[in-house]
């Protein structure tokens, strides 16, 4: 029985993720992993290009996170003003959701997609609340938002 080392190209269950090089038997290489495209033959051009590739992903990621740094704190000085009809109680006639969010962040020149905005259940009530923005993996602000009578 022959094995070989192959370089994985994307998560395969019980062997590895996606970089990962792996040794596994000859067969399952030559007839499931590479003509499925889920392998790379585990060559030294190969492994230079998948860790080039690496270096290239992680210095994005990086990128990325400093873009979301970048707007955390420009999102941290901001107070959001959502203008709800309420009645007695400053009970709110409705909601205010992670949608009426993003259109404040737009309306105040921030592009935030609302599954970025992390409000734990509709906001019911008139008043000031803290709402958890997760702008990267590792960047999560809290914005103010105020929440006022029509």
């Amino acid at each position: 029985m022959s094995s070989m080392n192959v370089i994985l190209k994307e998560d395969v269950p019980n062997l590895g993720s996606t970089g990962d090089v792996v040794k596994v038997k000859g067969g399952y290489a030559r007839n499931y992993l590479i003509p499925q495209k889920k392998a790379l033959l585990a060559d030294s051009r190969n492994i230079k290009a998948v860790e080039h590739a690496k270096l290239l992903a992680e210095h994005a990621l990086e990128k990325m996170k400093k873009s979301a740094e970048d707007l955390g704190e420009r999102l941290k000085q901001t107070v959001l003003t959502v203008v709800q009809k309420a009645g007695e109680d400053d009970k709110l006639f409705g909601s205010v959701t992670s949608m009426d969010v993003e259109h404040a962040l737009k309306a105040e020149g921030f592009d935030v997609d609302r599954k970025k905005i992390h409000l734990e259940k509709p906001l019911k009530q008139l008043g000031d609340f803290i709402v958890p923005v997760k702008l990267h993996r590792d960047v999560t602000i809290n914005v103010t938002l105020k929440v006022v009578k029509e």
